[in-house]
């Protein structure tokens, strides 16, 4: 791909799990073959500390924004190949700061990645705005819980503001922490899926399950949580991830993903 792809996981409603869409997703897009850059784009840096117990401390958007320091300073290369993540930095407050990082960072990383991934703050004004005014698409991940979907029609009402101002597509809406043996729970699923078009709604979920509590203990994707064997549940992303691929119109057929048998 020429040019970024720029996808924020934004939500009106805190503790949805954006964070862990975020880290979970970027991971298994790049183990897709997806050069991704993940952007913390949060004041309170959840990302970050997930997986940077310093990053608090360490240079990030804010310190791009004011010119004391690089790209290339506050890229943080993971263990993954393809994975990188910038993170917030010191903030104060400033979404006009931080949409000049954004700026910066889309800029500089257009041509060496083909998705940026933002993670954003809670709510869709503020610093999420500035976000979303510089993203191509938006995922929203959405509590399979009645609070949650109280929610939902004010944010995709201001989606579509944002769509009509600065040309913001909605990607679609995941549904997470969704408890199969819950009544509630699986009434709100089922009630997601008959007020929104099917097209909007992503067959892939994500359940309430105790290895998102242990990876976010341990600051690690799920995926890493065992090098032999993952929890089951990391298989979720991939699913996402291949139902993302299609929606961006990423080119899946790379001439570089077919290895020969013999050398």
């Amino acid at each position: 791909m020429a040019h970024a792809t720029t996808l924020a996981v934004a939500s009106e409603k805190g503790g949805v799990g954006k964070t862990t869409v975020v880290l979970n997703l970027g991971l298994a897009l790049a183990r897709r073959g997806w050069r991704t850059l993940v952007v913390d784009t949060d004041p309170q840096g959840a990302i970050s500390l997930s997986l940077d117990r310093d990053a608090s401390t360490s240079a990030g958007l804010s310190e791009l924004a004011d010119g004391t320091a690089s790209f290339e300073e506050v890229r943080v290369e993971t263990k993954v190949p393809g994975l990188s993540f910038v993170p917030i930095g010191t903030v104060h407050g400033d979404s006009e700061r931080l949409g000049r990082a954004l700026d910066r960072v889309v800029e500089l990383a257009a041509d060496s990645y083909d998705v940026i991934l933002f993670d954003t703050a809670s709510g869709l004004g503020g610093h999420t705005s500035a976000v979303l005014k510089r993203s191509a698409q938006v995922l929203v991940p959405v509590q399979a819980e009645p609070l949650s979907l109280r929610t939902l029609k004010g944010t995709l009402e201001r989606l579509a503001e944002l769509r009509e101002e600065c040309g913001l597509q909605l990607l679609g809406v995941v549904l997470t922490m969704v408890q199969s043996s819950d009544p509630v729970s699986l009434a709100s699923v089922q009630e997601v899926w008959s007020v929104l078009p099917s097209r909007i709604v992503f067959d892939g979920f994500l359940p309430r399950d105790p290895a998102f509590l242990k990876a976010s203990a341990y600051g690690v994707p799920v995926q890493m949580l065992s090098r032999r064997r993952p929890p089951a549940v990391a298989a979720v992303f991939e699913s996402l991830a291949g139902e993302i691929e299609d929606r961006l119109g990423l080119d899946i057929a790379k001439e570089d993903d077919v290895v020969p048998l013999l050398a």
